[in-house]
């Protein structure tokens, strides 16, 4: 039971990372791209619903889990999220404080926060939950750029650790 519920709170910061990218604009974008993230969005969007609240996630849709784990997949792979996860990637390796790295930290933040009800508990003031959440939001976009080589599904699962 511990380990089905650290998987899901692993695809539910995945699908924040995914909402965040959603809603990134830049002026770099390019017209297909936003296409395309409106067509995604839609799938994520009721997948998210779902991951919300991970303990009405019925244990008998073992299913239909993994049809929303493919969804995922298929979705980061098709479209634009890991195209623009590799280019905020590329612009904070090159420079560190780098504003679409800043800009996309900042809306994980905020929906990790209203997921997790941080505002409710205030430990969203503490330094360690900063740094944190830092290391999350950089972890999930790296895991996105990941998933569209070879071995992505797998990869997937790995760090799922299913």
């Amino acid at each position: 039971m511990q380990n089905k519920m650290y998987w899901k709170k692993r695809l539910n910061l995945l699908i924040i990372s995914l909402e965040a990218l959603s809603t990134y604009q830049s002026s770099s974008c390019l017209e297909e791209i936003k296409y395309l993230q409106y067509r995604c969005n839609k799938n994520v969007s009721t997948i998210s619903t779902k991951f919300f609240h991970i303990k009405n996630y019925s244990q008998n849709s073992f299913i239909q889990q993994i049809i929303d784990i493919f969804i995922i997949y298929i979705n980061i792979c098709k479209n634009s999220p890991s195209t623009i996860a590799t280019k905020i990637l590329t612009d904070y390796a090159k420079n560190k404080s780098s504003h679409d790295m800043a800009q996309y930290v900042k809306k994980f933040k905020y929906i990790y926060s209203i997921r997790n009800e941080y505002y409710i508990h205030k430990k969203s003031n503490s330094f360690l939950y900063h740094k944190e959440t830092n290391k999350i939001a950089i972890t999930t976009l790296y895991l996105l750029t990941k998933l569209t080589k070879k071995q992505g599904l797998y990869f997937l699962i790995k760090y799922l650790d299913i």
